[in-house]
């Protein structure tokens, strides 16, 4: 892919992520079926229905989350993405109950592109604020 078609890519999958209705098209626009993502529990997932299956986690415990693009680099087939992600506590996320709160926390991901979606993705995004601002964990006193 050239840097424009990674780009192009990345633009429309997080459109999708961020359309409920649309989410089903940011899995087939983003990830080839044996894509690797690192980062995330457990580590790595393997395979599209692995990081379906993550994914169908976050949306079910924050159905209106968003995600917001601060900075987004293209080299070669390597696409780096600063972005913020927000939404509202409305299901259960890692055994704590829905809070109803509201979170917003930074991160950072790196993807690897093939001949035509991404086949390998490295991410960070800061959940140990998410768990203080739903309430699962008491913020730091100091």
């Amino acid at each position: 892919m050239t840097p424009d078609e990674i780009r192009t890519t990345a633009h429309e999958a997080i459109a999708c992520f961020n359309d409920p209705s649309r989410r089903d098209e940011y899995f087939a626009r983003l990830y080839e079926d044996d894509v690797v993502l690192h980062g995330y529990t457990p580590e790595p997932l393997a395979g599209k229905p692995a990081v379906r299956a993550f994914y169908d986690a976050i949306f079910a415990a924050f159905p209106d989350c968003r995600v917001e693009t601060r900075d987004l680099f293209v080299e070669g087939d390597h696409l780096t993405w600063r972005f913020g992600f927000s939404g509202t506590h409305e299901g259960d996320f890692m055994g704590v109950p829905a809070t109803g709160l509201p979170f917003d926390i930074d991160g950072i991901t790196i993807l690897r592109f093939g001949r035509k979606r991404c086949v390998e993705r490295w991410s960070v995004a800061d959940f140990l604020t998410l768990m203080i601002q739903i309430g699962a964990i008491p913020a730091p006193v100091g």
